[in-house]
């Protein structure tokens, strides 16, 4: 094929930080093949430098990704390891509560016994036994205490 006298241009438009760069991809001006070659070339070259600053951009988000799966698993570690001290804590403070008021009605029915009058015996029974049932409510409502999920079953009876 001859092109002798002619221009023929078949070119590739390279879009880099806001600008348009136009690069010829095939160049024939005649029929030389050193134009041919050459045009060849750059774009080759140009094709390339647009592989390179890919590659370059890849790793840095290959890497920078890396780096928040890190900082997301060191932050649900930490949620996990803080869920777990409060989960110890509060069985820890149910198990003190559940104490006291068994102190507190142990307290109330030894007392009862060294009362004499049988109608001040029976009012300190009776207080005894409104301490065992605050026991007894606040125990069955600490079964249902609101997990991790956020939902109790005290919480729709409410």
């Amino acid at each position: 094929m001859a092109f002798a006298g002619s221009l023929v241009a078949i070119g590739m438009t390279v879009f880099e930080a806001g600008k348009s760069l136009v690069f010829p991809a095939i160049s024939i001006w005649g029929s030389s093949a050193i134009t041919i070659a050459f045009a060849t070339l750059a774009s080759v070259v140009t094709f390339r430098a647009i592989s390179g600053k890919l590659y370059a951009w890849q790793s840095e988000l290959e890497a920078e990704l890396g780096r928040r799966r890190t900082a997301e698993r060191r932050l649900e570690e930490s949620l996990s390891k803080s869920l777990g001290e409060k989960e110890i804590l509060f069985r820890e403070l149910n198990h003190r509560v559940r104490n006291n008021f068994q102190i507190l009605s142990s307290m109330l029915s030894l007392e009862a016994t060294s009362i004499e009058d049988a109608e001040a015996r029976g009012i300190q029974l009776e207080t005894r036994d409104r301490v065992l049932s605050v026991a007894a409510a606040r125990a069955s409502g600490s079964r249902c205490a609101p997990r991790a999920s956020g939902s109790s079953s005290a919480r729709r009876s409410i």
